[in-house]
This record gives structure tokens, C-alpha cells and sequence, in this order.
């Protein structure tokens, strides 16, 4: 467990009961956020620092047995907090399923 916030409690469980993929990533030219283009401009450069990596999260799933006791947001919140200080972005980007609106 990485740092705790004040009063906010984590709990570590003793054994696995949800997966997620997590990657930093690089915007491609001329995108402000994945998938969202704009205008690129005449000339450019490739910048593999600072604003153009973001964090990508899919594949986020927990065990029935486990839902709805705050599992997933627990592990979004490490896996953004793991990619703000492990991979120094300042964005992230969640993939989810249409029909699962529980998930976010």
C-alpha cells in the first residue's frame, strides 16, 4: 500500500480478486487526448517526455463474489496514483465496456 491520504483507509486483501492492465502511452501527433485530434501544425517533432504520455487502464475486472465493495475504485485509484508517480503523466485514459456502467 503507497501512501495514504489523511483519513482514508485502504484494505489489502490476502488474495486476488480483480486484474487490470495498465501502460503509458504516447500521443500520436497532433492528439490532445487519445482518440481526440485537432489541427496538427505544419511543423512538428516527435516529444517522448512531459504532456505526451498518458496512462492507459483496460481491462479492469473483479471477481463476483467481491463487487460492490469498492474493489475497482480502489485499484483505478493506485493504478493512476502508480502511473502519476512511476510514469510521471498527468492524464489517464479508462477503457470500459458499454453495457457495464457499474464500472466508473
Amino acid at each position: 500500500v503507497k501512501k495514504d491520504e489523511g483519513n482514508v483507509k485502504r484494505t489489502v486483501l490476502k488474495s486476488v480478486v480483480g486484474t487490470l492492465d495498465l501502460s503509458i502511452r504516447y500521443l500520436l501527433q497532433g492528439e490532445n487526448f487519445p482518440g481526440e485530434r485537432v489541427n496538427p501544425p505544419l511543423f512538428g517533432c516527435i516529444n517522448r517526455r512531459g504532456p505526451n504520455r498518458y496512462g492507459y487502464i483496460a481491462n479492469l475486472c473483479v471477481a463476483k463474489s467481491a463487487r460492490r465493495q469498492g474493489i475497482a475504485s480502489n485499484m483505478l485509484y493506485f493504478a493512476v496514483e502508480s502511473a502519476k508517480s512511476n510514469g510521471k503523466i498527468n492524464q489517464a485514459s479508462v477503457n470500459k465496456k458499454h453495457e457495464n456502467f457499474l464500472l466508473i
